[in-house]
């Protein structure tokens, strides 16, 4: 017995995507129709998540959480956002 959720149209900022509880956090989001937007340190990890989830059909952008001036996940949130409106 699984709980259904429908996040189609949300975008779903998820830190520590590269691995762990915040990968598979990024997954089940992706599959229930939400844009992920991968933030951690190690963006080889993120970019192979990031195809992972766009080859079984979800939608993700990434952001490397080390990176300068972003200094909040939600700073990193907006750095993305045009991008996500797009998709």
């Amino acid at each position: 017995m699984g709980i259904e959720v429908n996040f189609k149209g949300k975008v779903a900022l998820v830190t520590g995507a590269s691995s762990g509880l915040g990968a598979r956090f990024a997954t089940v989001l992706a599959q229930a129709g939400a844009t992920v937007v991968l933030a951690a340190r190690r963006t080889e990890r993120l970019k192979e998540l990031r195809a992972e989830i766009e080859a079984a059909g979800g939608a993700a952008r990434m952001v490397q959480r080390a990176t300068p001036g972003l200094r909040t996940p939600m700073a990193a949130l907006g750095r993305v956002a045009p991008a996500t409106s797009a998709a």
